[in-house]
């Protein structure tokens, strides 16, 4: 007798998180239900698949065995389901992190799931969040219906023109602020970056979005706060200089999709896009 496909699926799920309670939230189960769909699958199997401690669970021998065939059996589905229903996944990213992180490796995707299109929308904010399978941006999407996992950590830095005389002996002063470049979307970017008592200008310049500040920068309209991850090679060509006295802070971008709208390529294209970037990552 074959195991039910949710059985492989609840599986899989608390393999690759090694938590039941973490598998049920992205199934949209309850842990309950988790727990006895593993059961079910172990007494089908005759094998044990995790030991169970106190405060987690571990994978047995033949639960790690076990694991990539779950994985493969499940994409193959999903790529089934995906060529028979000729609907791509639609992703939306900011420029910034589509053109950075996304657009670069989305050919190896293809070669490794032929199956699943993949339909990339770039833009600061989706017009309708509900349109899309899955969208990246830096915090999390509150809607109770969405699922939230982290992709990318890195450092904001502050980086200037070499050229705009934002260094620490260019006479800034009350009558002098420094310009700071912010975003229209959050005004507190800056906030516990800039040393206390430095005179600052957080109007000087509105962007929509990190693509458009780095290249005010560059330009010495005034200083941005972005991420290190996508400024190595100005950085690295002095095209950008950083301003080492000011804080950097640690920023997140998460991978958000709705569980029930193509979930099992929703979740491959995260898991292989958090590889990739941790693969890449300084």
């Amino acid at each position: 007798m074959l195991p039910s496909t949710q059985a492989i699926e609840a599986f899989e799920a608390a393999a690759r998180l090694l938590s039941f309670e973490a598998a049920a939230l992205e199934l949209n189960v309850t842990p309950s239900a988790i727990s006895h769909r593993i059961a079910r699958l172990e007494k089908l199997s005759g094998i044990r698949l995790f030991r169970r401690t106190v405060r987690r669970i571990i994978l047995t021998p033949e639960g790690q065995r076990l694991r990539p065939e779950a994985e493969n059996a499940l994409a193959a589905l999903g790529q089934f389901v995906t060529r028979t229903s000729h609907a791509p996944l639609r992703i939306s990213a900011t420029p910034m992190f589509g053109m950075s992180a996304v657009l670069p490796w989305l050919e190896e995707f293809h070669d490794r799931h032929p199956g699943i299109a993949i339909k990339l929308e770039m833009a600061i904010t989706p017009e309708t969040i509900g349109a899309y399978d899955a969208v990246i941006r830096h915090g999390k999407i509150a809607r109770r219906d969405w699922i939230s996992q982290p992709i990318l950590s890195t450092r904001l830095i502050p980086v200037h023109s070499p050229d705009a005389g934002f260094g620490p002996d260019a006479g800034f002063g009350e009558d002098r602020p420094y310009p700071l470049i912010a975003y229209s979307y959050s005004r507190s970017t800056w906030r516990g970056v800039v040393p206390a008592g430095t005179p600052t200008d957080s109007d000087a310049l509105v962007m929509p979005g990190m693509a458009e500040a780095i290249a005010a920068a560059k330009c010495g309209r005034g200083v941005a706060l972005v991420a290190e991850r996508f400024v190595r090679d100005e950085l690295r060509s002095g095209a950008l200089v950083r301003i080492a006295h000011w804080k950097a802070k640690r920023s997140t971008f998460y991978f958000c999709f709705c569980p029930h709208k193509a979930p099992r390529e929703a979740r491959l294209f995260g898991d292989w896009l958090r590889r990739r970037l941790a693969e890449t990552s300084v």
